[in-house]
């Protein structure tokens, strides 16, 4: 393994410390973290996406209102515009009709409509002209497909780990929230398209026709029309700008005389690469949650949405506006989409299907693919610059229309990074090569480190990348710019040893992010700027608990400290989606499975395999209560220093409560039932500092009017921040009827009996006798996994029946089950190895043999000896363990996977790939 460097350690340390300070938030329990996921999640869904779900469950195309055969889809199609993809914020302004519609509502802005300004942007909202226009709007904006990148980074670890849990009807929930994302990325692509198309069709038609005058080559044009006029020069990309850095292109590449009948087609596949930014209209307006101030959405603020109508209407060229509002693709945008789509990749197996309300089914992971494709191939001429579509081949322009500096259009520093992450979605693909000059101008590139973090921890496995001076370049690069998030996220993208992390530096990361997860607020990531609880100001009323660590997209340059003070003081008062948080808690529990909770939403408790819910070591009480026993059940508190609010206890309609708001209580139970439960909903108000622009807020001190005049001095101002729970405890009632599931596997020497049937719950146990009716010998075992291969006579094609009889035992009563397997023992095992698995059912950890025909063989001229990595059994496609076997009866920790049933497989370069199953039982 490699260490991360001293400094790196070091910085590390030093931030744990910082952060551990405040010593309270260290009280912290797994649960909490867990149920603090699935509150972000729901307010995500209910007040920043709108997704294409139909009122009884299924899915539309998330492209179009109604479902058609895409081959006739057309420019006017009525596409769902907006949908499946996540707002930034709700930011919550003084000025907030003003600040949402710009220069709509502005009487001394060229683009100012009348309709707009009297209107407003809501049925039914009128403008106070004289006092404050307070109201809050929902940010789309041009760092929306960041958010997007984010959001599958969130989706696809959820599908992991929901996976993980058995929530298998939860995971394709979540498979179809990708599909929908997906899909959003396609429309935003469609759309794109689309607005060329109408701006050549507007030149056509003679509308906005402004005479260029320009030098092309040797021909003076004067008469052509411009792509776009001059009001739709972008302010900030004009200037004296210097080649090959960030900044004002000095020129404005709009400007360049276009024919009128231009023959050019859109692309309507959603795969050309060419997109716009985000698509929102005033439809997400359904966001809108009138019950709190918070969530009180009355505009959707962007600059597709102002190029609409109603209530605006369009007196220029909707086309031209967006560009003007750099509201097309940019290529830190396309860096983080393909971020997005490489964590889909890692998880999404290559079969899984979606299917539409109409029948149709999608695939998502050749979707991902074919998204990437588009991408890279965009940009790929000979300049790495990307071209208004139909210019560049003189179809439609005199000569090719340039995205320049500053529209993140010229990519030949950064084109590398966005091959290596297309080479790992598309892995096999050989067009797309990177060549020598493309990794010199990667290499040297200077001032584009967040591309460069993004693009490295995709494509490249950190912990074997290069020399250590190069591994320190990377991870000192993604420390500095705040994306630490990227050294957990390359683990996952390359799971194979050695890891970007020793095991001392990989614990201390841990203790960093375990603390910022404690610290986000339970009610999501906001910031209140100073001077906000002003009681002259007629602020929106709304109450939120930001801290240091949250305050603003981690990771994507709101972070906390600022690079920019004025910048940062500007900034009005916002409620943000939380994508930051969600998508650390995913990668977190990914890379320690040990500190997993049973990951399930609350809201849809689908019951486990294991029959584990969240919290329900939580609810303190006898998991066991037969027909007219009583037992005290008890809320425990998740942060000591919190107190309990609005608890409510409900269960299955079998057990009766003494109280179903005290806590504790009693539960009585009145007749068996499989399966019963007790739940728990409350929640808990916790004290947390209230901090304004990063700086936590203080009182001002003072005398006390007393003969001493003693003074006060100022003391930290908290705030309430609610942590909603929803817990449920299963309850034996009777004993559960299970069957006996046989695995057998004579070459394999696999001979194991599992209990089959409804969840374990705790407060049921098994009881296992194998006995070999040739020759009377017997075995026992206790625990739902049995091995039976040790009663089986040892010898070559060996005939004969093994009877295995099941006791299944609760304090209600015993159950007996009984079955009789035959069994031939492998007649050729000398062209067989078999794993052998000693303990099995294990707790913690395993001795592993290769043998054949029964003794030792641990023969191999493969250098780095035998591949042993560990699957889930039922089928997923996470690695949870990939070592290397060194030498026979090597032992290996499994102490971090939950119970359950794995594959061990074995195999090298001279090897056939083995395996064999693995009970674990903790």
């Amino acid at each position: 393994m490699n260490a991360l460097p001293r400094f790196v350690a070091r910085w590390i340390s030093l931030a744990f410390l910082l952060v551990c300070q405040n010593g309270y938030a260290q009280e912290c329990s797994k649960e909490a973290l867990t149920a603090k996921y699935w509150q972000y999640r729901e307010n995500l869904n209910k007040h920043f996406v709108m997704n294409d779900r139909k009122p009884g469950g299924c899915v539309g195309n998330g492209i179009t209102r109604n479902e058609i055969d895409f081959a006739t889809l057309g420019c006017g199609t009525d596409l769902l515009h907006g949908y499946g993809i996540p707002a930034t914020s709700i930011i919550m302004d003084l000025d907030g009709g003003r600040t949402g519609m710009g220069d709509r509502i502005n009487e001394g802005s060229i683009f100012f409509d009348k309709t707009c300004a009297d209107a407003g942007p809501s049925p039914g909202f009128t403008f106070d002209h004289e006092g404050p226009r307070k109201f809050n709007f929902l940010e789309y904006g041009s760092e929306t497909p960041h958010q997007i990148g984010w959001y599958l980074v969130t989706l696809a670890t959820e599908y992991a780990l929901l996976g993980q849990n058995g929530q298998l009807e939860e995971q394709q929930r979540t498979l179809e929230d990708i599909f929908l994302a997906l899909q959003a990325y396609r429309r935003l692509d469609i759309t794109a398209n689309c607005l060329v198309k109408d701006r050549y069709d507007e030149i056509t038609a003679g509308f906005e026709v402004e005479d260029c005058d320009i030098w092309v080559g040797n021909h003076h044009y004067t008469e052509d029309a411009c792509l776009c006029a001059e009001k739709y020069h972008n302010d900030q990309c004009k200037g004296d700008g210097v080649l090959g850095v960030d900044g004002p292109d000095g020129k404005w590449n709009f400007d360049i005389p276009c024919k009128t009948n231009c023959p050019w087609a859109p692309n309507l596949s959603g795969y050309s690469g060419f997109y716009i930014r985000e698509d929102a209209v005033q439809e997400q307006e359904g966001l809108h949650d009138a019950s709190e101030d918070r969530w009180n959405i009355d505009l959707v603020g962007n600059a597709f949405a102002m190029s609409q109508s109603p209530p605006c209407e369009p007196n220029f060229s909707p086309t031209c506006y967006n560009e003007k509002k750099t509201n097309f693709l940019s290529h830190d945008q396309t860096f983080s989409i393909l971020m997005g789509l490489a964590m889909v990749k890692r998880y999404l197996p290559p079969n899984a299907t979606v299917i539409t309300c109409d029948g149709t089914a999608y695939n998502p992971f050749n979707i991902v693919q074919e998204i990437a494709n588009g991408m890279v191939k965009l940009p790929q001429n000979a300049t790495r610059h990307v071209f208004w579509p139909g210019s560049s081949d003189d179809d439609c322009c005199y000569k090719a229309v340039k995205f320049g500096n500053c529209a993140g259009g010229n990519l030949q520093w950064t084109y590398a990074g966005i091959e290596y992450m297309f080479n790992y979605i598309n892995e096999g693909d050989d067009d797309h090569k990177v060549g020598a000059f493309e990794r010199l101008k990667w290499g040297s590139s200077r001032g584009r480190e967040a591309f460069f973090s993004t693009a490295m921890s995709v494509g490249f496995d950190l912990g074997d990348f290069g020399s250590q001076i190069a591994r320190n370049r990377v991870i000192n690069t993604i420390i500095d710019n705040k994306k630490e998030i990227f050294l957990l996220m390359n683990d996952l993208f390359h799971p194979s040893e050695p890891n970007i992390m020793d095991d001392e530096a990989r614990e201390e990361l841990k203790a960093t992010f375990e603390q910022m997860l404690c610290e986000a607020p339970c009610e999501g990531v906001c910031f209140k700027p100073v001077g906000y609880d002003n009681q002259d100001a007629s602020w929106p009323e709304f109450d939120c608990a930001n801290t240091p660590d949250w305050i603003g997209q981690r990771w994507e340059g709101y972070g906390y400290p600022p690079p920019n003070q004025e910048a940062w003081d500007a900034r009005a008062a916002r409620q943000y989606n939380g994508l930051d948080f969600m998508a650390l808690y995913n990668t977190y529990m990914l890379n320690f499975p040990e500190e997993q909770t049973p990951y399930y939403n609350p809201d849809r408790p689908e019951p486990t395999t294991s029959g584990h819910l969240l919290g329900e070591n939580q609810i303190e009480g006898p998991s066991t209560l037969c027909p007219g026993q009583s037992g005290n059940y008890k809320v425990l508190k998740t942060y000591s220093y919190a107190s309990i609010n609005s608890l409510l206890w409900s269960s299955s309609n079998n057990i009766t409560f003494s109280s179903t708001t005290s806590n504790p209580t009693t539960a009585t139970l009145t007749t068996a039932l499989t399966p019963s439960f007790i739940e728990a909903k409350f929640n808990q108000n916790r004290r947390a500092d209230q901090y304004y622009n990063g700086n936590v807020r203080q009182t001002e001190g003072y005398y006390l009017a007393d003969p001493f005049l003693q003074y006060v001095p100022p003391q930290n101002v908290t705030i309430s921040d609610i942590c909603d729970f929803s817990y449920q405890k299963p309850i034996v009632t009777e004993t559960p009827n299970y069957d006996i599931d046989l695995i057998i596997d004579e070459c394999t020497w696999n001979y194991q009996a599992n209990v089959f049937g409804s969840p374990i719950y705790d407060g049921i146990t098994f009881y296992w006798t194998a006995t070999d009716n040739l020759t009377g010998y017997s075995i026992n075992y206790n625990g739902p996994y049995f091995d039976f291969f040790r009663v089986m006579p040892i010898g070559l094609g060996e005939i004969g029946t093994v009877t295995i009889t099941l006791v299944i035992h609760s304090s209600c009563g015993n159950i007996t089950k009984t079955v009789t397997a035959p069994y031939q023992t492998c007649n050729d095992p000398w062209e067989h190895r078999q794993i052998i698995i000693n303990p099995n059912p294990t707790n913690n950890q395993v001795s592993i043999y290769i043998i054949k025909n029964q003794s030792q063989d641990f023969i191999t001229t493969d250098p780095n000896g035998v591949r042993i990595q560990i699957y889930p059994a039922n089928g997923g496609s996470t690695t949870l363990l990939d070592s290397y076997l060194y030498n026979n009866g090597q032992y290996f920790n499994v102490s971090s996977l939950p119970n359950g049933v794995y594959q061990v497989r074995a195999s090298a370069a001279d090897l056939t790939p083995i395996q064999a199953n693995l009970s674990i039982i903790h």
